[in-house]
C-alpha cells in the first residue's frame, strides 16, 4: 500500500511539473514547491526500497534459505533495467535540449512579427476604408442636409455595409440611427473624448475589442451651416470573425513565445529535473519490482524448503495450498506435496506395521521369558543374538541385558562347542541329548535352521532331568519291588535255620565252639534283620500308597513331631514367623515321614560336631508356606545336590540311599518343591520345602520362637 501511494505521488508531481512548464509564470512560482514535492516522493520511495534491500541483505548475512538466489535475481533484474534506462535518459536529454533550442529560432520570431504586422494591417485597412466612407457621408450630409430623412440613413448604412450609423447633435444627443441592433448601435455612439477629438481633427477613430467581437468606430464632425446645426456622425463596422480569430491567435502566440523566451534556461532545467526524477523513480520502481518478483519467484522454493525440513523431521506439512502459480515451479511444489503425502502415509503405515511387529515381538518375548524351555537364536556366523531367561539361566548369565556375544557362554563352554560343531555340519534339523556332568542335568537339544529370508539357527533346549529322574525312579521302583519279592522269601528260612542251629547245638558244643556258634548265628540273624529292613524299605518305596490329603496345620504337626526329639542329645529349635494360618492340603502320615527323614539326616550330619544345632523354620509368603530344616553340620558334599534324589545314592556309611528319594516322591505327590541349599553363613546344610497354602489369607508379620 505504501509503495503504491509513493508511486502515485511521484507520478502526480512529475505530471504537475510538466503541466506547469507550459506556463512560464506558473512555473516560476510553483517550481520550488514542485521540486520539493518531487524530492519528498522520491525520498519516500527510496526509503522503502532501501528498507527492503537492507532486509534482503540481512537475510543473506543470516544465511536464510533462498536469500542468495533472491539477491542474484534482484541484481539481474536491476541490471536489465539500468542500462536501457541510462541510454533512454541520455537520448531524451539530448533531444529535449535541442528541441528547446529550436523553439527560440530567429525565423520563428520573424514569422510571429510578420503575422502581427499582417493582423495590424488588416485592422488598418478596415479603419482606412471606414474613414473614406465617413468623408463621403460627411459631404453627402452637408450637400443634402435639408432632405435627409431616417430612411436615408438606413440606405446609406446598407450601401456602405455598415453595422451601425448614428447622427448626434453637437451636444451628443442622438438625432437618428440605423442598424440591425438598435440597442447596440445606441450604446456604441462613442465617448465625449472621441467627440471632442473629432471636433478638433474633423474625424476620430477607435478599434473597440471585447471578448465576443471587435469593431471599428469612426466619429466625423459636421460643422454648423446656415441650414443645419453642427452634428456628429458615428460609423460602426464589425471586424470580420476570421480576421478577429487570426489576430487573437497571433497575439496569443506572441505572448506565449515571449513568456517562453523569458524562461528558456529555467525550462531546460525543469525538463532535465523532470526527466531525472522520472529516471530515478523508474530505477527505484525497478528495484522494488525486482524485489517483489524475486520474492514471488522464490516463494515456491521457500515452500519446498519448509516442506523438506518438516519431512526430514518426520512430519508431513502440506505446502501446495500456499502456491497458486501454474508454472513449472508450481508443478514441482505440488508434486513434492503429493510425494510428501505419500511418504507420510507410508511412514504411518510403517509405524503401524512397526507397532504391530513390536507388539508381536513383545508378545513373543513375554512368551519366551515365561518358557521353561531354553531358546537361543544364532546368526549365519554362529553368533548368539537372542536368548530367553531360561537360556540365560542355563548359560550361567545372571544379567538382565540380552545376550549378544559369545562371551555369554563363559558359564557353559562345552555346550557352545557342541552347538557350533553341530551347526557347522548340519543342513537340516538335528536333535541330540546332552548331559551336564557338573550340574547333573540332562537336556534334549533341538537345532534347526531358520528360513531363507533370515539365515541363521534356532536352538531349543529342554531340561529333561526330571523326566529322566522319573524314569529312573520308576525303574528303581520296579527293581525294588522285585528285589523285595526275591530277597524277602529266603530271609525267613535263613533266620529260622540260624536260630534252630543255635538252639540245637548250643548245649552240645564245648564252650569255645559254643561261643563261635553264638557269634556266627548272631551275625547271620543281624544281617537277616538288616536285609529285612532293606527289603521293607524297597517295598515301601516301590509300593508307596497314594496320599490321603486333608487339611493339615503344619505348625501343629511340627510341634507334635518334635516331642519325640526332646530327649535326644541334639537340641531342635522351632521358629514360626508370623501367625499363619499354616494350613495346607496333605497326608499327615507322609508329611511326618518327610520330617522324620530330614531330622534324621540332620542328626547324622551333626555327629562329631561341637555345639550341634537344628532349626526348623516355618514362614508364610503370600499364598505359599515355606518349611525349612537347617543344621550346622558338615554340609553337602560337592555335587551332592545333583544326585541327592536318585534312589540308592548316599554318602553315609549306613543307609539304603532311599531317604531323600522317598522325600522327593512325597513332595512331588503334594505338588510342592524341595531345594537343597547352603545357609547364608556358609555352615551346615538346609533343606527347604515350599507348599501351597490351603487358603489365601495372609498372616500378620511377626516372629515367635519355640525351643524343644
Amino acid at each position: 500500500m505504501r509503495v503504491a501511494v509513493g508511486f502515485a505521488a511521484a507520478i502526480f508531481v512529475i505530471l504537475l511539473a510538466a503541466s506547469a512548464s507550459l506556463e512560464t509564470v506558473l512555473f516560476a512560482q510553483a517550481f520550488p514547491y514542485l521540486l520539493g514535492l518531487a524530492a519528498i516522493a522520491v525520498a519516500a520511495l527510496l526509503t522503502i526500497a532501501l528498507r527492503q534491500g537492507v532486509h534482503l541483505w540481512r537475510q543473506v548475512r543470516m544465511g536464510r534459505f533462498g536469500s542468495r538466489l533472491r539477491a542474484k535475481l534482484t541484481g539481474i533484474l536491476l541490471m536489465m533495467a539500468l542500462f536501457p534506462t541510462l541510454v533512454l535518459y541520455g537520448v531524451t536529454v539530448f533531444f529535449v535540449v535541442r528541441a528547446i533550442d529550436a523553439w527560440f529560432d530567429v525565423r520563428v520570431e520573424r514569422a510571429l512579427d510578420a503575422a502581427g504586422q499582417l493582423a495590424r494591417h488588416a485592422i488598418d485597412t478596415q479603419v482606412a476604408r471606414l474613414l473614406a466612407e465617413a468623408q463621403w457621408l460627411q459631404s453627402e450630409w452637408v450637400a443634402n442636409a435639408h432632405s435627409i430623412q431616417g430612411a436615408t440613413l438606413e440606405q446609406w448604412r446598407q450601401k456602405m455595409g455598415l453595422d451601425g450609423l448614428l447622427i448626434l447633435t453637437g451636444k451628443g444627443v442622438v438625432q437618428g440611427f440605423a442598424g440591425e441592433d438598435p440597442q447596440w448601435v445606441q450604446q456604441e455612439a462613442g465617448t465625449p473624448a472621441e467627440w471632442q477629438l473629432a471636433k478638433l481633427q474633423e474625424t476620430s477613430h477607435r478599434v473597440v475589442e471585447t471578448e465576443e467581437s471587435s469593431w471599428v468606430r469612426v466619429v466625423v464632425w459636421i460643422p454648423q451651416t446656415i441650414e443645419q446645426e453642427s452634428a456628429f456622425m458615428v460609423l460602426l463596422r464589425r471586424v470580420p470573425t476570421s480576421i478577429r480569430t487570426a489576430i487573437d491567435e497571433v497575439t496569443e502566440a506572441r505572448s506565449e513565445y515571449a513568456q517562453i523566451t523569458h524562461g528558456r534556461e529555467a525550462l531546460q532545467r525543469l525538463y532535465l529535473v523532470i526527466l531525472s526524477v522520472a529516471v530515478v523513480t523508474a530505477w527505484i520502481a525497478a528495484a522494488m519490482i525486482a524485489l517483489q518478483i524475486s520474492r514471488r519467484f522464490i516463494t515456491p522454493l521457500l515452500a519446498l524448503e519448509e516442506g523438506t525440513r518438516a519431512l526430514a523431521e518426520g512430519r508431513y506439512l502440506p505446502v501446495a495450498d500456499r502456491i497458486s502459480s501454474q508454472d513449472e515451479l508450481g508443478w514441482v511444489v505440488r508434486s513434492f506435496d503429493r510425494m510428501s503425502e505419500q511418504l507420510a502415509k507410508a511412514q504411518a503405515e510403517q509405524a503401524r506395521a512397526h507397532a504391530e511387529v513390536e507388539a508381536a515381538r513383545a508378545y513373543l518375548e513375554t512368551v519366551l521369558a515365561h518358557l521353561t524351555t531354553a531358546v537361543l537364536v544364532f546368526d549365519e556366523t554362529h553368533h548368539l543374538v537372542l536368548a530367553n531367561a531360561a537360556a540365560k539361566a542355563l548359560l550361567g548369565d545372571e544379567s538382565t541385558t540380552p545376550l549378544n556375544a559369545n562371551d555369554a557362554w563363559r558359564g557353559n563352554p562345552a555346550l557352545r562347542d557342541r552347538l557350533q560343531a553341530v551347526m557347522a555340519v548340519a543342513s537340516g534339523p538335528v536333535t541330540f541329548e546332552w548331559v551336564d556332568e557338573d550340574k547333573g542335568k540332562t537336556f534334549v537339544v533341538h537345532v534347526a535352521p531358520l528360513t531363507e529370508a533370515t539365515s541363521g539357527w534356532v536352538v531349543v533346549i529342554d531340561d529333561v532331568t526330571d523326566v529322566v529322574l522319573a524314569q529312573r525312579l520308576a525303574a528303581w521302583g520296579e527293581i525294588a519291588r522285585r528285589l523285595a519279592h526275591e530277597i524277602k522269601n529266603p530271609l525267613t528260612p535263613i533266620r529260622l535255620a540260624a536260630e534252630r542251629l543255635r538252639y540245637k547245638l548250643a548245649e552240645k558244643l564245648p564252650e569255645k565252639e559254643r561261643q563261635l556258634l553264638e557269634r556266627a548265628t548272631t551275625t547271620v540273624i543281624d544281617q537277616v534283620e538288616a536285609m529285612t529292613e532293606m527289603v521293607n524299605a524297597f517295598r515301601d518305596y516301590a509300593k508307596m500308597p497314594n496320599a490321603k490329603k486333608t487339611r493339615v496345620d503344619l505348625a501343629e504337626l511340627i510341634r507334635s513331631l518334635l516331642v519325640f526329639y526332646e530327649e535326644g542329645g541334639i537340641p531342635v529349635e522351632c521358629v514360626v514367623e508370623g501367625e499363619g494360618p499354616w494350613a495346607i492340603e496333605g497326608d499327615p502320615r507322609q508329611l511326618r515321614q518327610v520330617l522324620h527323614n530330614l531330622l534324621q539326616n540332620a542328626q547324622d550330619a551333626l555327629e562329631g560336631i561341637a555345639d550341634p544345632r537344628i532349626v526348623v523354620r516355618l514362614v508364610r509368603q503370600n499364598d505359599r508356606i515355606e518349611l525349612s530344616v537347617q543344621d550346622n553340620g558338615i554340609g553337602f558334599p560337592e555335587g551332592y545336590q545333583q544326585k541327592a534324589f536318585e534312589p540308592y545314592y548316599t554318602t553315609k556309611r549306613k543307609g539304603t540311599g532311599l531317604g531323600l528319594a522317598v522325600v522327593k516322591k512325597i513332595v512331588d505327590d503334594h505338588h510342592a518343591a524341595i531345594v537343597l541349599t547352603t545357609p547364608v553363613d556358609g555352615k551346615g546344610a538346609e533343606v527347604r520345602l515350599t507348599f501351597a497354602a490351603a487358603d489365601r489369607e495372609e498372616g500378620d508379620d511377626g516372629k515367635s520362637s519355640d525351643r524343644r
